[in-house]
């Protein structure tokens, strides 16, 4: 009887032992896991003003402060998160662990490299080492600004087809440039006061199509509205984005136009005029079927698809290579009548308020970039997050450095290159946004009024429109009140 009490209790003896030994584990764990330390600093080099990310085990306190170098930084938001353990005090225990992560702006008083850490508690805690960076070097090599068509900024208003030096221009709205370099301007004549397309090729210029009373037809017997965008496609016919007026009810609405490069035959390619009935303002659907309200521009990205910016519904639609219309980051709110709520908000899909927005390019990485106004943003198609570049909506005044203090005036076109950089046009100035190294400047023009050719600092132009580049990297400005059509050079 004896023995059997005994193997009874080194039985139990080997079962409570473990629970008191998983017990301890548990709580060393635990302590693990509430104890402070940083997990990670996003970024360890920034401009002084930019925004970075600190994710750490902070216990939310009351009391946290980062200090950049004994400079304190600003903290203007904060998320959780879930991470990997990583870092040396998180070496234990699941794969992840619960940390906040912090929005903190850079503080504009430091320089150099220095240390960045965390007091909270009555305690120090080592964050990292942080970089402030430098601004770029300029464009290597010296830029160059010179007419590469038109004549006479200064003479009288007229559209005359010729060589490149001998040709007028009228004011020329809007350019696109195809790579082989062929350029299409949509001119706007005073003398007529109708709208013409040219086409600048082979060392010449001439009208391929306006002038006319039709929708459609042969290019000569088209009438255009007032032009907004242009684009090429992968064939190289151009698309034109028009607002006009429905003849019997006196509507303002966009149409999407086709000219064919060849034959210059012009046909409705996508939207239409609003109806009584319609009980929306923004109507997807099938091309022809769909409702656009004042366009601002169009692009295509190298999958076919065109990207619209939608300035009268405040949002950027789609118009997919089987056309098809799409908004993906509008919010339609309907009360009787349908439209697009508006705002100044990033964030994705139905997140997104736009205002707006006017100038669109697509990118080769798949990216899509435009304007609203005096802001620059970005659209990943993929995830349908809009994320905001640089400027400010309140802030109008053209000042240019690193991407989170640049403002603009008033941003007319948007460019990306091949490099992965972004061209705008700002006031009278080209500029160039390098979004590797985050910092905007001036390519040409140093936002004087005139006409100067020149070296890019030393150029003027009088309200240039739009700025593009063809595959040999040559870049070309559509000079609107100058009536030329300008080349930069980077050699």
């Amino acid at each position: 009887m004896r023995r059997q009490y005994t193997h009874l209790t080194l039985v139990l003896c080997s079962l409570i032992f473990p629970l008191f030994s998983c017990h301890k584990v548990d709580e060393e764990l635990d302590s693990i896991s509430r104890q402070p330390g940083v997990y990670d600093l996003s970024r360890g080099s920034a401009f002084i003003g930019d925004t970075i990310e600190i994710r750490g085990k902070f216990n939310k306190a009351a009391d946290l402060r980062f200090l950049f170098g004994g400079h304190e930084a600003r903290i203007i938001g904060v998320d959780d998160r879930l991470v990997p353990k990583q870092a040396p005090v998180y070496d234990q225990g699941s794969s992840q662990i619960a940390v906040q992560a912090y929005k903190v702006i850079v503080p504009d008083s430091i320089r150099g490299t220095l240390q960045v850490t965390a007091r909270f508690g009555g305690l120090t805690y080592p964050v990292g080492t942080f970089s402030v960076r430098q601004p770029p070097p300029l464009i290597p090599g010296k830029v160059l600004v010179s007419t590469y068509a038109g004549s006479d900024p200064y003479g009288a208003l007229e559209i005359h087809d010729d060589s490149l030096l001998k040709a007028k221009f009228g004011l020329i709205e809007t350019m696109v440039v195809r790579p082989d370099g062929v350029i299409y301007t949509a001119d706007f004549d005073y003398n007529s006061n109708m709208h013409y397309i040219r086409e600048v090729s082979n060392g010449t210029v001439k009208t391929i199509a306006g002038g006319g009373a039709q929708m459609e037809g042969p290019g000569a017997d088209v009438y255009f509205g007032e032009v907004k965008g242009m684009a090429v496609d992968a064939q190289g016919d151009i698309y034109i984005a028009e607002r006009t007026y429905d003849l019997v009810y006196y509507y303002p609405f966009s149409l999407i136009v086709k000219l064919d490069r060849n034959t210059h035959e012009v046909s409705v390619f996508a939207g239409r005029a609003f109806t009584d009935t319609d009980t929306s303002i923004v109507n997807d659907g099938p091309r022809l079927s769909a409702t656009f309200s004042d366009i601002g521009d169009i692009s295509f990205d190298v999958d076919g698809n065109m990207y619209v910016a939608d300035f009268g519904n405040n949002t950027i639609r789609k118009i997919s290579a089987g056309g098809i219309v799409s908004s993906p980051v509008a919010t339609v709110s309907c009360d009787g009548f349908c439209s697009v709520l508006s705002g100044s908000q990033d964030g994705f899909g139905s997140e997104v308020r736009l205002s707006g927005p006017t100038q669109i390019a697509a990118a080769l990485n798949g990216r899509v970039y435009f304007t609203e106004f005096s802001v620059l943003k970005e659209l990943n198609p993929r995830s349908a997050e809009v994320t905001s570049i640089a400027g400010h909506p309140d802030d109008h005044i053209g000042k240019y450095g690193p991407l989170a203090t640049t403002t603009f005036h008033e941003l007319r076109s948007v460019a990306p290159d091949a490099e992965g950089n972004i061209l705008v046009v700002d006031g009278n100035s080209v500029l160039k946004i390098d979004l590797t190294a985050r910092y905007a400047y001036i390519l040409a023009g140093d936002g004087t009024q005139g006409y100067h050719n020149g070296s890019g600092e030393d150029a003027a132009f009088n309200g240039p429109t739009e700025v593009g580049f063809d595959a040999k990297g040559n870049f070309y400005v559509a000079d609107r009140n100058n009536r030329l059509i300008r080349k930069i050079t980077v050699q």
